[in-house]
């Protein structure tokens, strides 16, 4: 059974408190390496070499930067970016990285959500360490040459981006983690549709979106009854593609800032129907009717 660890966004933040200088540094530990980028902290186990060794040093900043989501962080600390060859190691890495400060959930949905594995086994966001988790290296080096390094980079800061905004995505006993996150469906499509937008134009995002609302099975869930992140694993595809139907046209109602807006509104502990009427003008009654003609 995979550990997930939690710790509190202060933990966080000060655990990723350093040098706002780009350096090179050799931890204690042979076994590992540690560099720094402008918005990242690398620790890398199991050695760095080829293309993901260029994609890390080079090649992830400029990716962050496309996506046009980092002037919404709030806080100006690296995020940490930890690369490990199984998720056994990655385990082991946490308890290094975070000492002291982690507690452990040994079952539930926030181990699932937060910590497991995604569909590929690769690449993910833990929620509860506020930070990229990378395994699987040779996957990796097949989509830098394929030329999509940047939009699983970019879809996964959005997640880190939407998760420091809501104070870490930690529930109290009893909540479900839409109501710490919003709706499953527009976590997903908000982070689906900056993906698009770190490389495509206005035109072909229309396009896009097109062809998405064509792949969808008809009579499919409704939007509205995929709030739910216990769902996800069984609905996986409607959540984002019907997520990111959706955040399009948001995105074109209200702009890009709404997005965050609405994160920001939930963590100063609103409810997400109430967060989402104020960033977008707009109640997710109505919003579920107009999205239900189209």
């Amino acid at each position: 059974m995979q550990i997930c660890k939690r710790l509190t966004l202060l933990n966080v933040l000060l655990a990723s408190a350093f040098s706002c200088h780009s350096a090179m540094a050799q931890k204690a530990d042979e076994s590992s390496t540690e560099f720094h980028t402008e918005y990242f902290e690398v620790t890398v186990f199991d050695g760095l070499d080829g293309s993901l060794a260029r994609a890390l040093r080079q090649d992830l900043d400029a990716c962050a930067q496309a996506t046009d989501v980092l002037k919404f962080r709030e806080g100006v600390n690296r995020i940490p970016f930890f690369v490990a060859p199984d998720y056994q190691q990655l385990d082991d890495a946490l308890d290094k990285r975070f000492a002291g400060e982690i507690t452990f959930i040994e079952d539930g949905l926030i181990k699932d959500i937060a910590c497991g594995p995604n569909s590929d086994g690769n690449l993910f966001v833990s929620s509860d360490t506020i930070s990229f988790c990378m395994v699987n290296k040779e996957f990796w080096r097949s989509v830098i040459d394929r030329g999509e390094f940047c939009p699983y980079v970019a879809h996964e800061l959005v997640h880190i981006i939407q998760n420091e905004l809501v104070g870490g995505g930690f529930r109290r006993p009893g909540q479900s983690l839409s109501e710490v996150v919003g709706p499953a469906w527009l976590f997903e499509g908000v982070a689906v549709l900056f993906a698009y937008l770190s490389r495509l134009s206005e035109e072909k995002l229309e396009h896009l979106v097109r062809l998405t609302r064509e792949k969808i099975p008809p009579g499919s869930m409704k939007i509205s009854e995929l709030e739910r992140f216990e769902d996800r694993l069984q609905y996986n595809k409607l959540h984002y593609q019907k997520g990111f139907v959706a955040a399009e046209f948001l995105l074109r109602r209200s702009g890009k800032s709404s997005f965050f807006l609405f994160y920001k509104c939930i963590g100063e502990n609103e409810q997400w129907q109430n967060c989402f009427e104020r960033s977008f003008n707009l109640s997710v009654e109505n919003f579920y009717a107009i999205h239900s003609l189209r």
